[in-house]
């Protein structure tokens, strides 16, 4: 019959693609259950308050430096709108959008690869490493740590050119640097580190013009650094800190790359499945031919990332945290198995059972990602389906007794322990009305107060 599908003349490779972008499509879709938590109502009463750029000279001068991030919440939560549903899922479209951005840019500029196919596959890998929970879905969160990954993807499809950029390009990518400083101290440190090492190894053989380039480059990551970390509210936050900074913290920077061996070495199969499946790309001029190389270079760039959150959180930090390791490790396994491909296996047939086989291998390959997430991908999307949409039928159940609180402390129901599992949701309140987020809460809703009454 005509009108069966014929199966056997299905492309895998689009088959593992479309698989790929059901993954970004659907987490675009449930962005729309996304609700508000925790610190969120804390930021929005300060920024309903005091304005944006007063909430600025708030947090610079008396809480940290994120200059970038606090610019940017504020140009969400002066808005009443979109602290609400659906107004608020402008919070993952954003963060979403602007890391497949980020890696569309990086393809074409370091490798030369204007392919959709292969976009949609290398933003699904580097989003499914991400806690969506902490750094997609949450405004406090995502915004201080998913748009940073898209910009420095765009510095580094800048730094790895091997052509001397225009000056429009070099200011340009100047000022991208320094704004991406003031995200989070974690990629900050990474951007200076990886400028700080192309600077190095290409010093010999580059000419002036580009060696210029990168110290204009390696000036703008030292003055966004020291802007961010040398912010008085960083010393006002330290001393309020109760966990003291332990130096020898520092020391666990040097070990720490090796505890996510088994997350690169999944990574590495999925990557090298993915270069066998687009033959054409071939190793850049830019990229070193040994991967031993390859490997030095990522653990020198690391390091210092650890060291520094070592020291300052005394341990490995939330998941959000990690967002600028899994960068790491998607880009280093990215270029190690681009390496690796192209030197051992260019003598692979190419025919459809290969292509099967290895689209399958990919497939699996991502499934089993964990990154930042306590659950593999698979499990956490099943997750992001089943609960989602009651996290937001009990937020806008509550919506409604918040307006209707006749002057007396609001009482709302305790949501089961399965959906608070739900990624679209970072935290609910507690028991204690004067726990500070059921006063930040509180306060944005204009109530007595808020208290949590527990499941039966």
């Amino acid at each position: 019959m005509s009108s069966v599908i014929n199966f056997k003349r299905l492309n895998p490779q689009s088959l593992f693609v479309a698989a790929c972008g059901l993954l970004i499509i659907s987490m675009l879709i449930f962005g729309l259950f996304a609700w508000p938590s925790a610190d969120d109502y804390c930021y929005a009463n300060r920024f309903l308050s005091q304005g944006l750029w007063g909430t600025l000279h708030e947090e610079y001068f008396n809480w940290g430096g994120r200059y970038s991030a606090t610019f940017l919440m504020g140009l969400v939560e002066t808005s009443r709108t979109m602290m609400h549903a659906p107004g608020y899922a402008v919070v993952p479209l954003i963060n979403i959008l602007s890391i497949v951005f980020g890696v569309w840019v990086f393809l074409r500029g370091a490798f030369g690869i204007n392919n959709r196919r292969l976009l949609v596959v290398a933003s699904a890998a580097l989003l499914a490493l991400i806690s969506w929970r902490q750094s997609i879905y949450w405004l406090s969160g995502g915004f201080t740590y998913a748009p940073p990954v898209g910009l420095m993807l765009i510095v580094l499809a800048a730094a790895f050119r091997s052509q001397v950029p225009s000056q429009a390009v070099i200011w340009g990518t100047a000022v991208l640097i320094f704004i991406t400083c003031g995200f989070n101290e974690g990629t900050a440190i990474l951007q200076g580190s990886v400028l700080g090492l192309l600077l190095l190894t290409r010093w010999k053989d580059a000419a002036w013009a580009h060696r210029a380039t990168y110290l204009v480059w390696c000036a703008a990551a030292a003055a966004g650094t020291a802007a961010a970390f040398l912010a008085p509210g960083v010393f006002v936050r330290a001393e309020l800190m109760t966990n003291a900074t332990k130096p020898i913290e520092l020391l666990n920077g040097f070990i720490m790359p090796f505890s996510s061996l088994l997350l690169g070495l999944v990574l590495l199969v999925f990557w090298s499945a993915v270069w066998l499946l687009w033959r054409n790309v071939q190793v850049p001029r830019w990229l070193p031919q040994s991967p031993w190389k390859i490997l030095l270079g990522i653990y020198l760039v690391w390091v210092p990332v650890l060291a520094m959150r070592g020291y300052m959180l005394s341990g490995y930090g939330d998941p959000r945290v990690l967002t600028p390791d899994m960068l790491v490790v998607w880009t280093g396994a990215m270029l190690l198995a681009l390496v690796l491909v192209r030197r051992y296996y260019g003598s692979l047939p190419d025919t459809a059972a290969v292509r099967s086989g290895l689209a399958l291998v990919a497939l699996v390959a991502l499934l089993m990602v964990k990154g930042a997430n306590p659950d593999g991908l698979g499990e956490r999307w099943l997750t992001l389906v089943h609960q989602a949409p009651k996290v937001h039928r009990a937020m806008s159940a509550r919506e409604d007794q918040y307006a209707a609180h006749n002057g007396q402390i609001v009482e709302v129901s305790q949501l089961r322990p399965k959906v608070l599992q739900s990624p679209t949701f970072m935290a609910d309140v507690e028991v204690d009305p004067a726990q500070w987020g059921n006063q930040c809460l509180a306060k944005y809703y204009g109530i007595p107060g808020v208290t949590l009454r527990p499941v039966q």
